[in-house]
C-alpha cells in the first residue's frame, strides 16, 4: 500500500478533524477552531478567523469547495470580492493552517482579521476539581510569535502566532458565569457531561475596539481565558497575500510555533510523509463492496492518529493508542487490549507489542493491573488512594487472549516473555484479593471495573452514584470471569511455549472457575448466564452480552453452549438486532438501541462474541451463528464512514464517540473472519466466513516473517499464497481442510 494510494481512498469533503500527538482539532470554521490539547486544556475556538471590511462590517463567506485527507484539509471561500483557500494539517504537536486570500474586485481592499479564541483548563474536570484549581492557566499575549501563549501548572505550554503582526492583541479572565454549559451526555448511573463555549463580541465589535496595541501582556491567570487579536492587511485588484497561523502544545510549544510560521510547508509535508510511511506497512485489502474495503483503511487511520508519544513521562515509557483523542485521551486497560487485536494485522510488530507494555510497567505491587492510566495528574485525583498516575481499579482482563493472539501471528516468544511474570502476579491478586470464597469467580467492585459502567445489571444494585464509586456491590460477573477464564488458559500455554513449569494452582483455578460458571450462573429455565452477586450468589437478572461469553472457550457444556446460540444469540427478539449484538437484549424493558452500555452495538463486543462462536467446539451452529452476525454487522456499520464508540443496534449509525480507537477492530474481523486468515502458530488456519462477497483479496500480511496472500473469486475460488508459491486452493468458500 502506497501513501498516496492510502490517502486518496480516504478522501472525504465531510471531515474537518487533523490529529498529532497530542493535539487535536476539528472545525469547518475559516482559522483553528476547535482544538483538544491531550484533555489538559481545551478550546472551543483557538484561532478563529473573521474578516471585517474597512467600513466596519464583517464579510460573511460562502464555502465553495472542502477537500479533507489523514495528512490535510483544503477549503475555499468566497465572500466580499474575496477568494480564499485555506489549507490545515497537523504534524506532532503542531498545528498549522496556512491562509492565501485573494482579491478578485477590480479595487483596493483594506480588511482587517479577526482571530480570537477561548482557553479552558482542564475541560474534563469534574466540579469538584474544577473548584480546587481555579486557575492552573496562565496566559499572555506573546510578542515574539505575533500570538498568545499558556503555561499549564503540568509543565506544558500551548503557543499560538500569526505571521502577521497585530494591530492590536488582549488576553483576559473569563468569569465562570460567562461560559455556556450544555448538556453533551446523560444517562442513568454516570454522570453528566458537558460542553463548555465561550461566545465573544462579533468580530466588526473587536475589530473596531480602542487604539493599536498591546493589552495585558504580562501573566493572566485563570481558568478560562479569552483572547483576541485584530489583523491589518491591504490587497490591491487581483493580489494574493498569505497569512500563517500556528499552535503547538508541548514543554516546547514557542520553539515548535515559530518553524511552523516561517515554513508551513515543511510542516504540511511532515504530515504527508508520516501517513506515507505509515502507509507502507499495511497489508492491502480490496473487495466487491467498495464501503467495506474504504472501512478497512478508515480503521487504520482512526487507530494510528489515536496514537501517543510522550518522552521522560513516568506513566508512559511506551507509546500507546488513547482512546479517543477528542475525549478519552488516557490509556484504557480493556481497550487496549481490543486495540491490540487490530494492531496486530499490522506489518510494523511494534505496534502491537507496546500497545499493553504500559500496565506491566506500571502494575501495583500487590499485583493489580489498573484500568486506566493517566496522563495528567488532576485526571487522576477522581480515584480515592490513587497514587494520581493510574486508578486503583481494574478492567476484564482480555489481555491474556490479546497476547495469545499477537504471538499467534508473530511467533513473539520474547513478547510473551515480557509479559508472563506480570500476568502472574495478577492473576494471583484476582486470587487472592477478589475471590474471597475460593469458588473461582473473582469479583468486580464497582460500576467501572466491569467496563459497562452504565449497563442496567447494575441499576437494582448500585445505591448510589458517587465519586470513586465506593459504595458500589461486589458482583462475579459472567463477561469478566470468561476473560478471567481465558487468562488462566493463556498463562497455561505461555508456560509451555517458554519452557515454564507448568503453573499448576493457575491450573487448579481454571477448573474452579469453569465448574462455577457453569452452576453458579448458569439459569436453567432461561437457558442464560446471569451475573451473581458476592457472597451470597443472588443472580442479577438481566440479559446482557455477557451471558453470552460463556461460549469462550469451553466455559458452557455442549447442551448450555447449544442453548446459547438458538435461543438468545439467534434469537431476533433478543440479541439478533440488524445490527448485532446488542450489549441488552432487545426483550429487556430497560434496552435502548442508542443508549450507553444499555442495548447499543459495541464493536468490541460483537468482536467479542463473533470469536466465541466462531471458535466453539459446536462447529456448524457456532459457524451459523457467526456467519448471520458478521454479515449483519458490517452491512449496517460499513454503509457510513464511522468508527464509532457504539452504533445503533437497530441502524447501524453511530451512536457514541466518534473517532474511538476499539471500533478499529473491524480490522480483525475483515483479515480473520471475512477472508479468513486465522493466525496459528503451526501455520495459518483458514476459515472464511461467507458473507457473499463476489471476489476479495488481502494481500502482503507479514506471518511469522513470511508474506501472505489471500484471495477469492467465483471464478477462480479461495487461495493462499506463502511467499508467492500457492499453497492451498479450493472452489467453495470456506474452512480448508487439508493444505497443500
Amino acid at each position: 500500500m502506497t501513501g498516496k494510494e492510502f490517502l486518496s481512498i480516504l478522501e472525504n469533503p465531510e471531515k474537518t478533524e487533523l490529529v498529532g500527538n497530542l493535539i487535536a482539532a476539528q472545525g469547518e470554521d475559516p482559522g483553528l477552531s476547535e482544538v483538544y490539547c491531550s484533555g489538559l486544556v481545551y478550546f472551543d475556538r483557538a484561532l478563529a478567523l473573521s474578516l471585517v471590511a474597512e467600513q466596519g462590517q464583517a464579510i460573511p463567506l460562502t464555502l465553495r469547495r472542502r477537500s479533507w485527507r489523514p495528512d490535510r484539509l483544503v477549503t475555499e471561500y468566497e465572500g466580499g470580492g474575496l477568494h480564499i483557500t485555506e489549507t490545515k494539517a497537523a504534524s506532532g504537536d503542531t498545528l498549522v493552517a496556512v491562509v492565501e486570500l485573494q482579491n478578485t474586485g477590480g479595487a483596493e481592499k483594506h480588511l482587517s482579521l479577526v482571530a480570537d479564541g477561548c482557553a479552558m483548563y482542564s475541560w474534563l474536570g469534574q466540579p469538584h476539581e474544577w473548584e480546587r484549581h481555579p486557575a492552573r492557566l496562565e496566559g499572555r499575549v506573546g510578542t515574539a510569535s505575533n500570538g498568545f501563549h499558556f503555561t499549564t501548572a503540568d509543565g506544558y505550554d500551548v503557543a499560538l502566532g500569526s505571521s502577521l503582526p497585530p494591530r492590536r492583541a488582549r488576553i483576559y479572565v473569563v468569569p465562570p458565569e460567562k461560559i455556556e454549559r450544555t448538556l453533551r451526555f446523560r444517562s442513568a448511573l454516570i454522570s453528566e457531561r458537558y460542553c463548555y463555549r465561550y461566545t465573544p463580541p462579533d468580530a466588526a465589535t473587536l475589530a473596531g475596539m480602542g487604539e493599536a496595541g498591546l493589552a495585558h501582556t504580562g501573566p493572566v491567570r485563570g481558568r478560562y481565558l479569552a483572547y483576541d487579536a485584530t489583523y491589518d492587511l491591504t490587497l490591491g485588484p487581483g493580489e494574493r497575500r498569505r497569512v500563517t497561523l500556528a499552535m503547538a502544545f508541548s514543554p516546547q510549544a514557542k520553539a515548535l510555533v515559530r518553524p511552523a510560521l516561517a515554513e508551513p510547508e515543511a510542516l504540511l509535508r511532515e504530515a504527508t510523509v508520516a501517513w506515507d510511511d505509515f502507509a507502507g506497512t499495511l497489508p492491502t485489502f480490496d473487495c466487491a463492496d467498495p464501503r467495506l474495503r474504504a472501512t478497512f483503511y478508515f480503521a487504520w487511520y482512526v487507530l494510528k492518529s489515536n496514537r501517543v508519544e510522550v518522552t521522560d513521562h513516568p506513566v508512559f515509557p511506551d507509546p500507546f493508542t488513547a482512546v479517543c483523542k477528542f475525549h478519552y485521551f488516557n490509556q484504557f486497560f480493556w481497550d487496549s487490549a481490543f486495540q491490540a487485536v487490530a494492531w496486530l494485522w499490522c506489518n510494523d510488530p511494534r505496534y502491537a507489542r507496546e500497545e499493553l507494555a504500559n500496565f506491566v510497567h506500571n502494575q501495583w505491587r500487590s499485583g493489580l493491573i489498573p484500568h486506566e492510566l493517566f496522563l495528567w495528574e488532576n485526571a487522576g485525583r477522581d480515584w480515592p488512594a490513587s497514587n494520581y498516575r493510574s486508578s486503583t481499579t481494574t478492567q476484564p482482563p482480555v489481555i491474556g487472549w490479546a497476547l495469545m493472539e499477537i504471538y499467534r501471528k508473530t511467533g513473539d516468544k520474547d513478547l510473551l516473555r515480557a509479559f508472563y511474570p506480570a500476568l502472574q502476579r495478577y492473576e494471583e491478586w484476582l486470587w487472592r484479593d477478589r475471590d474471597g470464597d475460593r469458588d473461582g469467580l473473582s469479583c468486580t467492585t464497582n460500576i467501572w471495573e466491569s467496563g459497562c459502567d452504565n449497563s442496567p445489571r447494575w441499576d437494582g444494585v448500585v445505591r448510589r452514584v458517587q465519586r470513586g464509586r465506593e459504595l458500589d456491590p461486589w458482583s462475579e460477573s459472567a463477561d469478566f470471569n470468561a476473560f478471567l477464564y481465558l487468562l488462566r488458559r493463556s498463562l497455561r500455554e505461555m508456560a509451555a511455549i517458554l519452557g515454564e513449569e507448568p503453573p499448576r494452582e493457575v491450573a487448579r483455578r481454571a477448573n474452579l472457575t469453569r465448574r462455577a460458571f457453569r452452576r453458579l450462573l448458569w439459569d436453567e429455565a432461561e437457558g442464560f448466564f446471569y451475573d451473581v452477586l458476592e457472597p451470597d450468589h443472588t443472580p442479577i437478572r438481566v440479559k446482557t452480552h455477557a451471558g453470552l461469553l460463556a461460549l469462550l472457550g469451553d466455559l458452557a457444556t455442549p447442551r448450555q453452549a447449544r442453548r446459547l446460540i438458538l435461543e438468545h444469540l439467534m434469537n431476533p427478539q433478543e440479541f439478533l438486532t440488524p445490527c448485532p449484538c446488542p450489549d441488552v437484549a432487545t426483550s429487556e424493558p430497560t434496552f435502548r438501541s442508542t443508549d450507553y452500555w444499555r442495548g447499543a452495538n459495541f464493536p468490541c463486543i460483537t468482536w467479542a462474541v463473533l470469536e466465541a462462536a466462531a471458535r466453539h467446539p459446536l462447529r456448524t451452529q457456532g459457524r451459523k451463528a457467526a456467519t448471520e452476525v458478521l454479515r449483519r454487522f458490517l452491512a449496517t456499520t460499513t454503509a457510513r464512514l464511522q468508527c464509532s464508540e457504539y452504533y445503533d443496534s437497530l441502524r447501524g449509525q453511530e451512536a457514541g464517540m466518534k473517532h474511538q480507537g476499539w471500533g478499529a477492530v473491524v480490522i480483525d474481523m475483515i483479515c480473520r473472519r471475512v477472508c479468513g486468515l486465522v493466525p496459528d502458530e503451526a501455520g495459518p488456519v483458514l476459515e472464511p466466513l461467507d458473507i457473499g462477497l463476489a471476489w476479495f483479496q488481502l494481500e502482503n500480511v507479514s506471518y511469522h516473517g513470511q508474506r501472505v496472500d489471500v484471495t477469492w473469486s467465483q471464478k477462480d475460488g479461495y487461495a493462499l499464497r506463502l511467499n508467492g508459491q500457492t499453497t492451498a486452493r479450493q472452489a467453495r468458500l470456506g474452512p480448508v481442510r487439508r493444505m497443500k
